[in-house]
């Protein structure tokens, strides 16, 4: 009878095809928090049922496949008997060639991201980078809750499982949460419908809209093309860590319009990675994948901030910048600190008058001055070779001559400007070029500084 139903060709590869297409989705997005797809676990009806949707899915995705046990992107795990015969004698193996796949379900880098199963791995069984279970049978009790459980471990960026049911499961998950104390029925991030989340994702955009409703990103962002795309996320960066923007200018415990939108913008993304493939949202999909790529470029500035002052760069920021490099290396778009700002890339011989004007008047003025930044602490890097003292001796100054722009991310939480002016800071911006020039031409010479 399960065959029957569950099994129909027609059925599987309606599923197999809803099942890639999700997938597909699901791993770009979780891509953003674990540096990796992560992993799946489909759960079959029957050994056959598993065995049939394997060959549909690779019918759909052929590079999916590979005969190796230690190679292809899909497996399928079951025990079997002698008896077995084709398809379901196909993915019949030895306990410790299963075992091997298991490891490889473990192992974020691994390229194995689904294994289908029956009864296999449901219980027992823990990979911290599973994060997706396709359910496609009914189950029950306390084997739903331990199968649901397979998701729920945290790793990296990963602080949600998801759960897809193509089978009848809303009466018996309830009947399932209802054996929980009222504590654990609180407090377990599991049960949750996928409209809740809906609903929240719906509010964050419209909270993080009241957030930009300062700048016309829309107007900044011609008809098409990926240039226009990242010149609209640059300048809307720039709205946001500009001290001058209102909303700033803050004091003590507040939170600065920047810190805001770090915060609603991660949480959205969170809410995303969840219900990205609910038609309910399909129509924010652009607006959110803008308001993405804007935190994508925070963090690239905050980490160029905290590098300046020599501080570690959190896990979080490293993994948005780790998706930077990886999206900006696939579409050929290799886009600079200096291009974002609306300057060219200057040397430090470039570091006059003039050049600091026409930097205060780009199209981004403050990532400019961050671009400036970034250019001071690189030369000064190169010009004092492996002298560490000499560049903690540079990377202060170079901190502090920027704070005189009042263009630091101190000043979001309400630093003063100071009190030399550009001018006077522009005088020491040329002495500290000259400085860093003296120490590269003694590098040079191998006259070390003691």
């Amino acid at each position: 009878m399960v065959n029957a139903v569950y099994g129909a060709p027609a059925r599987l590869a309606a599923l197999a095809e809803d099942l890639v297409a999700h997938w597909e989705e699901r791993r770009e997005r979780m891509s953003t928090f674990m540096e990796a797809p992560g992993k799946a676990l489909i759960v079959g009806g029957t050994r056959e049922i598993c065995a049939n949707l394997y060959s549909a899915i690779i019918t759909l995705r052929p590079d999916w496949h590979s005969p190796d046990l230690d190679k292809g992107r899909i497996k399928v795990v079951y025990s079997g008997t002698p008896s077995d015969v084709p398809p379901v004698s196909e993915h019949v193996r030895r306990d410790s060639a299963n075992a091997t796949i298991k490891a490889r379900l473990k192992d974020v880098d691994d390229e194995l991201e689904i294994v289908i199963v029956k009864d296999m791995m449901l219980t027992g069984y823990d990979s911290p980078p599973l994060h997706t279970l396709y359910l496609d049978r009914p189950l029950k009790g306390a084997l739903l809750m331990q199968t649901l459980a397979r998701v729920n471990r945290t790793f990296r960026g990963k602080a949600d499982g998801l759960l897809v049911a193509y089978a009848p499961l809303a009466d018996n998950l309830q009947k399932a949460l209802a054996e929980y104390t009222q504590s654990d029925q609180e407090h377990r991030p599991v049960g949750r419908n996928i409209e809740l989340v809906v609903a929240l994702t719906t509010e964050l955009v419209a909270a993080i809209r009241t957030l930009l409703a300062g700048h016309d990103w829309r107007a900044v962002m011609p008809a098409g093309g990926p240039r226009g795309f990242i010149k609209a996320a640059t300048s809307a960066t720039n709205y946001l860590r500009d001290p001058k923007t209102l909303g700033n200018q803050v004091t003590g415990e507040q939170e600065s319009l920047a810190a805001r939108y770090r915060l609603l913008s991660g949480q959205l993304a969170r809410a995303w990675a969840l219900c990205s493939k609910s038609d309910a949202v399909q129509g924010l999909r652009p607006e959110i994948t803008f308001y993405e790529e804007v935190r994508v470029w925070m963090a690239k500035f905050d980490a160029e901030d905290r590098q300046s002052r020599n501080e570690p760069i959190p896990e979080e920021i490293q993994r948005l910048l780790g998706r930077l490099i990886a999206t900006s290396t696939a579409s050929g778009e290799i886009v600079d600190i200096y291009e974002a700002a609306g300057m060219p890339k200057p040397s430090l011989s470039d570091l006059n008058p003039d050049f600091v004007a026409k930097t205060q008047h780009a199209d981004n003025p403050h990532l400019a001055i961050e671009a400036l930044r970034k250019l001071l602490t690189e030369e000064s890097a190169r010009a004092t070779g492996s002298n560490v003292v000499r560049q903690r001796a540079f990377s202060e100054r170079i901190a502090e001559l920027m704070g005189g722009f009042c263009l630091s991310t101190q000043h979001e939480r309400g630093f003063s400007r100071s009190p030399k002016g550009n001018v006077g800071v522009l005088a020491e911006l040329v002495s500290t070029r000259r400085r860093a020039g003296r120490e590269r031409r003694v590098a040079r010479l191998g006259l070390a500084r003691s």
